[in-house]
């Protein structure tokens, strides 16, 4: 939840970034599709898990930046997102996958610089 506190969304943004094996970035838009691989009984009984929506921004902000694939998540023209039962607590991981034209890549390293 990201009235969690910036400590734990920041250490699961760098989660995300460590498990990117890329060399490049997406340069336009994309569509992007997350799978949520939950415990069926810890989502529809307890308040342990977020809504659908705080994971897609939680991971959306761990795709982007210097670190991630994209430069903003303002690239993101469709997204589709659910959950599926992963049949135990343990067991809870989620898959992204990325779509977009294969011209719409850049390689890096890449530059940032932020606009005042």
């Amino acid at each position: 939840s990201y009235a969690a506190g910036g400590v734990k969304r920041a250490a699961f943004q760098e989660a995300i970034q460590t498990e990117l094996k890329n060399r490049f970035f997406y340069t336009n838009e994309v569509r992007l599709d997350i799978v949520l691989h939950l415990d069926v009984q810890t989502v529809l009984e307890t308040d342990e898990t977020a809504d659908v929506d705080n994971y897609a921004k939680a991971i959306l902000d761990g795709l982007k930046g210097p670190n991630g694939i994209l430069f903003d998540d303002t690239q993101v023209q469709a997204l589709t997102i659910y959950w599926l039962d992963s049949y135990g607590r343990d067991r809870t991981y989620f898959e992204v996958s990325i779509s977009s034209s294969p011209d719409d890549l850049m390689l890096k390293p890449v530059e940032f610089y932020e606009m005042p």
